[in-house]
């Protein structure tokens, strides 16, 4: 990776966490309508509108600084009207200043009889100069569509997700459910769920303009891209410029017209970097086609049943070590690699709405075989790494994206391993 784009990524995850905190005010959703709310009612636009403006909105207190806004929980807000155009149609108010909005587990949905527009767009604001920075937490986006990128979600600046899930979003161009685009802007998606979106290219999550990218204990599932035509497509997460970086994470079941899995690759605007990505304790699983492609490194990874093989047979993806091939398509020789060899996934355990990992069975080789001296402190689903999942007595990380526990019980006089 270029010196000067790892020194912009680190700039923007500092920018990211580091931010001075400044008085915040708490705003309370009372309404589930999609509307502008009233007097008595105050609805999730009219307070991102009090946020935005720092003044009070139909029913909804003023905002003062890194707002929060709290949904009632368990709630379902129907979205059926545009509110503004800015890179498309927009159900919400571009947001250009710091907000969480706490969904509490509700669902925000856009019905398919509404107008065609995605939830959010993230911008910085040209008059102070700051960047936008919005951030989700338990909450479920559901029918976004785009008529260009970003059927949920289209990031200029900050965002961060976090326990979210995006499901059935559409951008008729790129980034199903997220697009990141441009240097200032950093996606983080963290403890998240990306299901069944789609896009032309990049069924989940496009990466562009040297944006970046962190997807952290998350799984990308059932995605699509539907160019169709040969285009260097991507069914998951498509980095064309700019860096991602995917650790404890499951990709799985995602669907493309000539790259199914992860891929970066140097397809950019002019003067942008190339599209890099490096991926750690992940499991890459059944896409279609392909597993990994273009300018990757990985370690300590399981991939398996990828259709056409796990990587390019001509492809610049490269081995850190510790990974898990059920093929030889990678061509993996590092340290502790192993090829050719069944990785005996166990099937989907969902834990949340927003997790959901495969975990090894008991006779996998990529159990208590990952990289002794780079462990993580958990897993996909932020339990404990490492522990001793072969009861040899030494606990040692896993390959791959979930950290196995295996118990016994006795069931016809024999020991069966259950697995967790």
């Amino acid at each position: 990776m270029a010196v000067n784009k790892t020194y912009s990524f680190l700039l923007l995850f500092l920018l990211f966490n580091l931010g001075l905190k400044v008085q915040a005010a708490v705003i309370e959703v009372n309404s589930t309508g999609g509307g502008l709310g009233t007097n008595q009612l105050c609805s999730l636009r009219a307070a991102i509108r009090a946020a935005e403006t720092d003044a009070p909105f139909s029913a909804c207190a003023a905002g003062s600084g890194e707002d929060v806004i709290i949904l009632p929980a368990n709630s379902t807000i129907v979205l059926n009207q545009v509110d503004n155009y800015s890179l498309g149609d927009n159900a919400l108010p571009k947001i250009r200043s710091h907000i969480t909005i706490e969904g509490n587990d509700a669902v925000i949905r856009i019905p398919s009889q509404a107008p065609e527009m995605r939830f959010f767009t993230i911008s910085p604001n040209s008059t102070t100069g700051d960047l936008g920075h919005l951030i989700l937490k338990n909450l479920t986006l559901n029918g976004g569509r785009a008529d260009h990128s970003g059927g949920a979600i289209h990031a200029n600046s900050l965002l961060h997700l976090e326990r979210v899930r995006l499901e059935n979003n559409h951008a008729d161009f790129t980034g199903g459910a997220i697009s990141c685009k441009s240097s200032h802007t950093l996606c983080v998606v963290k403890s998240s769920a990306l299901i069944n979106n789609s896009a032309s290219y990049a069924g989940a999550i496009d990466i562009d303009l040297d944006a970046g990218l962190i997807l952290n204990q998350s799984i990308v599932s059932g995605n699509q891209a539907t160019i169709g035509n040969g285009a260097a497509d991507g069914g998951s997460v498509f980095v064309s410029s700019g860096h991602a970086s995917i650790i404890n994470s499951t990709i799985v079941n995602n669907q493309g017209g000539r790259y199914g899995g992860l891929l970066a690759t140097d397809t950019g605007l002019p003067f942008s970097t190339p599209g890099t990505m490096t991926v750690a304790y992940s499991t890459i699983l059944n896409n279609n086609p392909l597993g990994v492609i273009g300018n990757i490194t990985i370690k300590n990874s399981v991939l398996s049943g990828n259709v056409g093989g796990n990587c390019r047979s001509f492809s610049t993806v490269v081995s850190d070590g510790y990974n898990h091939s059920d093929d030889d398509s990678c061509d993996f020789t590092a340290s502790g690699d192993v090829i050719n060899m069944p990785a005996h996934l166990a099937g989907l355990v969902e834990t949340s709405q927003y997790i959901q990992t495969y975990p090894l069975s008991y006779l996998s080789m990529a159990m208590d075989a990952a990289d002794p001296n780079d462990c993580p402190n958990t897993d996909q689903r932020n339990a404990v790494r490492p522990l001793d999942g072969d009861n040899d007595g030494l606990a040692r990380c896993d390959k791959g994206a979930h950290e196995r526990v295996n118990d016994y019980i006795f069931a016809n006089g024999f020991n069966e391993p259950i697995t967790r």
